[in-house]
């Protein structure tokens, strides 16, 4: 037999242990006025049975906590559960005694609130002196039944000192720029024809306060990005190439300071020229640049580029990019440049 589930008007209470709570529901179709009707706890007990304005008997252990104030001859559902416990938390329902497949009057949800479990924090990473400390507080809700729609709160305390700054259960002492880069999907390679579609992909960072997004094609900031989202629709040939997502918060130092090309090392007989070589960074705001050989300001340099050309003996030597902003300094690797000599006669000279 098919039992017919009829829904209350008031969906949600709130109640704290000790409270009296009034339940009130709607009773559709109406009970007739022979009926006996059957209220029931969240375990599916009943807790006392009705008929029109009388109520009994109470089962235990409701005896003396229930007062009945309804009349089911107009379909109206009204109790108090007095001095609310956390096990009387959940649905409550009502039906006709003795019918099966009678209408199951489906009423409020109960929801007894509890404390947050004592809060641990956490470091995200380790405190070092002028570097940014990442903290993280961790508590669980003990209100029942789980499935409610209450959000915790968070206040950070610093010596007794209320921090306004926090982002909820973060709190970040200094700046942060992006802790992780990831993007969804995670795919790294496409291989499409023309006027095929790639599902838009979504860049995400782990960074407070939130991240602003740039993506690029093969180094050149490209139109098919709009904010974390890249989107390539209706494809053509010149869509090919190397894409890549950059975050920034405008709070972060250089991570690490590359070059290219990535040769650390150069033999080159004198006159001879090597590559430019350009340093690059991570940073936000935008990195400044320079250049050292043997750890003096070299004149070889325009802003993050070294250029060795018509190179002599005296260019001999390690030469090294640093990049920083107000947020932190970066050093490269090595370059070893050795220039070779040709011996020549002397009344050649």
């Amino acid at each position: 037999m098919k039992t017919t589930l009829f829904f209350a008007e008031a969906s949600s209470i709130y109640s704290h242990v000790g409270d009296d709570v009034q339940f009130s529901w709607t009773l559709n179709p109406v009970p007739v006025v022979a009926d006996i009707i059957n209220i029931q706890n969240p375990n599916g007990k009943v807790m006392f049975y009705v008929s029109g304005t009388v109520a009994a008997p109470i089962e235990t252990p409701y005896t003396g906590r229930i007062v009945y104030n309804g009349n089911t001859v107009i379909g109206q559902m009204e109790f108090t559960l007095k001095q609310i416990t956390r096990l009387d938390a959940g649905v409550y329902k009502a039906s006709k005694a003795g019918a099966a497949g009678s209408p199951v009057y489906q009423g409020p949800t109960l929801f007894v609130l509890g404390k947050p479990t004592k809060p641990f924090v956490r470091e995200l990473s380790p405190p070092v002196v002028n570097k940014t400390l990442h903290l993280n507080c961790s508590t669980t809700s003990t209100t029942v039944p789980g499935n409610h729609n209450i959000s915790l709160r968070y206040t950070w305390n610093i010596d007794g000192v209320n921090i306004t700054s926090s982002n909820g259960r973060y709190l970040v002492i200094g700046s942060d720029g992006p802790l992780t880069v990831t993007f969804t999907p995670s795919t790294t390679s496409y291989s499409i024809t023309e006027q095929g579609t790639i599902p838009d992909i979504t860049c995400n960072a782990d960074c407070k306060p939130s991240c602003s997004y740039r993506w690029t094609k093969d180094g050149q900031v490209t139109l098919h990005g709009s904010g974390s989202t890249l989107s390539l629709r209706i494809i053509n040939r010149n869509d090919s190439g190397v894409y890549r997502c950059t975050s920034w918060n405008g709070h972060d130092g250089p991570l690490t300071a590359t070059f290219t090309p990535s040769t650390t090392s150069y033999s080159i007989t004198e006159q001879g020229t090597i590559p430019d070589i350009t340093c690059t960074a991570d940073c936000y705001p935008n990195c400044n640049y320079r250049w050292t050989k043997d750890g003096q300001v070299t004149s070889h340099v325009s802003d993050s580029i070294l250029s060795l050309r018509n190179i002599n003996r005296n260019d001999t030597g390690v030469y090294r990019c640093t990049s920083w902003n107000d947020h932190g300094t970066k050093d490269s690797n090595n370059i070893n440049v050795d220039v070779k000599c040709e011996l020549r006669r002397t009344d050649e000279l």
